[in-house]
């Protein structure tokens, strides 16, 4: 038999062990992100009654939004104001709730959260990947802006196909990396022997 067709070497106990709690790690991990998407997807959508405290984030949010895709534009040599959460220039562009990236910025903590490793590595997680997915948000707003000031007819397709897919891409991208060093917490495994 030549090495490459012998048979695969059979776990030890303790591999066995090994490779159960990863699997039991894995699912765990599964089950406490969709729970955390879930209660996030919740809070977000549901219909409180008028003026409560998310509605008013949200709105500061797009607000925040807007007066930075003001201020980039305007480094970038192009005149705009911001008023509320529009920017107002050469073109207009309006940020909605579609546009403040909730999905991927609920999916990057409900990963975040989910995943096995000490709090206080969480939480730089947290801080770096919500101001990444925050930063290139906007980068996606201003380029939509360009676009829709050079390219009208390819606003719709940049705004809701490639600009979406990219910023999920990169959610998704930002958060491997985030947690590739990140350790996990690993309890003892026990030899059943």
């Amino acid at each position: 038999m030549t090495r490459d067709s012998q048979p695969p070497a059979k776990l030890d106990a303790g591999g066995a062990a090994l490779a159960e709690r990863d699997a039991r790690s894995a699912r765990t991990f599964v089950v406490r992100l969709l729970l955390f998407l879930l209660v996030l997807e919740w809070a977000y959508y549901w219909p409180f009654p008028a003026g409560n405290f998310r509605d008013a984030a949200i709105d500061a949010t797009l607000r925040g939004y807007a007066h930075a895709v003001s201020v980039v534009l305007r480094l970038l040599g192009t005149a705009n104001a911001s008023v509320a959460n529009t920017v107002v220039g050469e073109e207009v562009i309006r940020v909605t709730r579609e546009c403040d990236a909730f999905q991927c910025k609920a999916a990057f903590l409900a990963a975040t959260l989910a995943y096995p490793t000490s709090w206080r590595r969480r939480l730089w997680i947290l801080l770096i990947g919500l101001a990444a997915l925050a930063a290139l948000n906007i980068l996606r707003i201003v380029t939509l802006y360009y676009v829709k000031l050079g390219w009208p007819s390819m606003f719709d397709l940049m705004h809701y196909q490639i600009g979406q897919w990219l910023l999920i891409a990169a959610t998704i991208l930002l958060f491997v990396i985030c947690v590739k060093d990140a350790r996990p917490h690993r309890t003892a495994v026990v030899d059943p022997s």
